[in-house]
């Protein structure tokens, strides 16, 4: 009877382990499952909203070259009278328009008069390039020539009246500036949106 009991006893341990490490296996397998699926579903959401956040700069881009494209358009811009009485004009228009921090018009060699004072030679600008050759273009944020200042650039080509580009109009706009459009965009509880090149989550 006595070995009967201790036979009794080493088969409950026996399968009270065996149940011990079922449950402790399924319970890791359980963890696992659940934590892929919430970080698929949290990669999905950040995908969604970096979506999202990428849209808000495009529309504030587009925004933008439409009104740059506007001004670039103004008779007086296309009209052949010296760049240093088109700046004058502009540093006008310049009151207009807040967000633009300075504009700038250049003539056909990549010479550029600036609503602030400026004269500076930009031939290499990737912004000048872009718009000589006829397609608007936003730059990443660069250090600015007139002040060495962080700016994003925006630019578009000047036409004639035969759609013949005559030169470039742009317009600097803060570096920060883009960033600071997607600044009260919340992640969960604690994290938030910057912009570097594209936008950016963390």
């Amino acid at each position: 009877m006595k070995n009967f009991f201790s036979i009794q006893h080493k088969l409950i341990g026996v399968f009270g382990l065996l149940m011990l490490l079922a449950i402790s296996l399924l319970g890791i397998t359980a963890i696992r499952v659940a934590r892929t699926a919430i970080m698929e579903k949290v990669h999905l959401q950040l995908t969604e909203k970096a979506k999202d956040t990428a849209s808000i700069i495009n529309e504030r881009a587009r925004s933008y070259l439409a009104t740059l494209g506007a001004i670039a358009r103004q008779e007086i811009l296309r009209s052949d009278i010296p760049y240093e009485d088109k700046v004058a004009i502009l540093a006008k228009e310049l009151t207009f328009y807040p967000a633009f921090e300075a504009f700038g018009i250049c003539d056909m060699t990549g010479h550029a008069w600036l609503t602030d004072g400026g004269y500076f030679d930009i031939a290499d600008r990737q912004y000048y390039r872009s718009a000589i050759s006829g397609k608007p273009f936003v730059s990443e944020p660069l250090p600015s020539r007139a002040n060495q200042a962080l700016y994003v650039f925006f630019s578009v080509p000047i036409y004639d009246d035969n759609k013949n580009i005559i030169g470039v109009l742009y317009a600097r706009v803060d570096g920060t500036g883009l960033s600071s459009i997607i600044s009260d965009i919340i992640i969960g509880k604690t994290g938030d949106c910057y912009e570097i090149g594209r936008a950016s989550c963390r």
